[in-house]
């Protein structure tokens, strides 16, 4: 999916979505921290915490996805179709079914 879309773009939209809550949560996404677990734990796959991680719940990844999703669209229709965003998104895009 790196093809598709950026790390750092992912690292933007849990910004947006999920807010730090404490001054800890908001050096996580200025240091951007989930590139930097990208980049170290995934090749790995290990999963190891990481200190001032806001934790995302599986339903707030959910909506980051549908966030990004929606902002990788062509913003140039006047009618979103919300529904075809998602479908081919989550569908053709990454692989959800």
């Amino acid at each position: 999916m790196p093809n598709v879309l950026s790390v750092e773009t992912v690292n933007d939209c849990m910004m947006k979505m999920v807010p730090a809550s404490s001054g800890k949560e908001m050096e996580f996404y200025h240091k951007h921290m989930p590139v930097v677990i990208y980049e170290k734990q995934i090749p790995d796959a290990s999963e190891k915490p990481v200190e001032n991680d806001p934790q995302l719940e599986f339903h707030e990844f959910q909506l980051c996805l549908a966030r990004i999703a929606f902002e990788l669209h062509s913003k140039d229709s006047e009618k979103k179709d919300l529904d075809g965003i998602m479908e081919r998104f989550f569908g053709d895009i990454i692989g959800f079914r």
